[in-house]
């Protein structure tokens, strides 16, 4: 294998990719990334087997050929170089790297040991890449990061009424948001788990404004934008009946402009030396009271007006739950609704339940 390719453009194609390389080393081959030289274009492999990207440039060939090249050393190699065009030459189990005079060798593995990718060749639904990134923005932060919970370490996207669903929850907290712009995807016959770090690859492969997206026998998740395509592997497991846990009615409810709330959370939670902060909500007559206690650092208190009527009621929530729901919600004003101390209370902006949070309370 030899070719001659522009330096900025093979860095900018290996940066999007080199997230899905398998950094354990369980698998040597799996922190290499696979190098194929044909026709003219240059395509880029990497695999963990949870998340695939492929990625193409076009370029000079000079001979055809494939290599296997640690991921990591050749992307920090590259970075280095001047802007200029680079001659990449697989010679003796060396990938031999040159830019004028400055030439630098990297050993290499047989491209045969690295796994078969089969490329998804089937149809496609067209989206927006900002829609898409908006359906994980304003979920993936609910998803839980125990990988014990397997079934709720991603995603759940299914067929809601004229709209595509997505749904994350930690069993702590849970966010719903119905997407509009699609109401199904190519090759989806039933609801899907995508895993949290193949979302957040998904979120760096952009570049072009139209995505399109693919279930593929219910086993990956295709996205593909402009010259990158990413499979993620779906995980296998049945999600919760995350519908049992959303009140049909909340005998509660307050309104409070946004961005009044979100300071007063912020500070409320900002005297927590751990992880884990209690920002409590006082609610009276017209009158709602935030208040957090550190008994080694402070405490806080804020009253903030609003219109309210009915029995006082005092409860407790985890303040980064808060402060990430309040932040993925777009709107002037979030309603809250609350039933009594112990169940779940719902968070949206703007009376729009398109997205909506669902957050359990803290023990007072």
């Amino acid at each position: 294998m030899e070719i001659i390719i522009d330096k900025r453009s093979l860095l900018i194609e290996i940066s999007k990719a080199i997230g899905a390389t398998e950094r354990k080393a369980t698998m040597p081959i799996l922190s290499n990334v696979l190098l194929r030289a044909k026709e003219g274009v240059l395509t880029i492999i990497v695999t963990d087997l949870e998340v695939t990207i492929i990625t193409n440039i076009n370029c000079t060939i000079v001979k055809d050929g494939q290599v296997a090249v640690p991921a990591k050393k050749f992307y920090d190699y590259i970075r280095e170089l001047p802007e200029s065009n680079i001659t990449i030459k697989k010679e003796d189990g060396f990938l031999e790297i040159k830019v004028g005079k400055m030439s630098g060798r990297l050993k290499v593995l047989q491209a045969e040991d690295f796994p078969k990718i089969e490329e998804y060749k089937n149809g496609f639904t067209k989206i927006r890449y900002d829609q898409l990134i908006k359906m994980i923005d304003k979920t993936i932060y609910a998803t839980s990061v125990d990988e014990v919970k397997y079934s709720l370490n991603g995603v759940y996207i299914g067929k809601a009424t004229g709209s595509l669903r997505c749904v994350a929850t930690d069993s702590h907290r849970l966010s719903l948001y119905d997407c509009e712009e699609v109401d199904t995807i190519e090759g989806m016959n039933k609801g899907v788990i995508i895993p949290r770090k193949g979302l957040l690859e998904i979120k760096k492969i952009g570049g072009e404004i139209e995505t399109e997206i693919a279930i593929e026998k219910n086993k990956n998740f295709i996205v593909k934008n402009g010259n990158t395509t990413i499979q993620v592997r779906l995980l296998d497991y049945d999600f919760p009946d995350y519908k049992s846990v959303i009140p049909a009615e909340t005998k509660i409810n307050i309104k409070i402009k946004k961005d009044i709330l979100t300071s007063a959370v912020k500070r409320a939670q900002s005297i927590y030396q751990e992880k884990i902060s209690r920002v409590v909500f006082n609610i009276e007559k017209d009158l709602l009271t935030i208040e957090s206690n550190e008994p080694d650092i402070g405490e806080v208190r804020e009253e903030i007006e609003v219109e309210y009527g009915g029995e006082p009621i005092k409860i407790g929530f985890n303040g980064r739950y808060l402060i990430e729901s309040l932040s993925a919600m777009e709107g002037e004003f979030i309603s809250i609704g609350l039933n009594n101390e112990q169940s779940a209370s719902t968070f949206y902006a703007d009376d729009n339940k398109k997205h909506f949070n669902l957050i359990m309370p803290m023990r007072m």
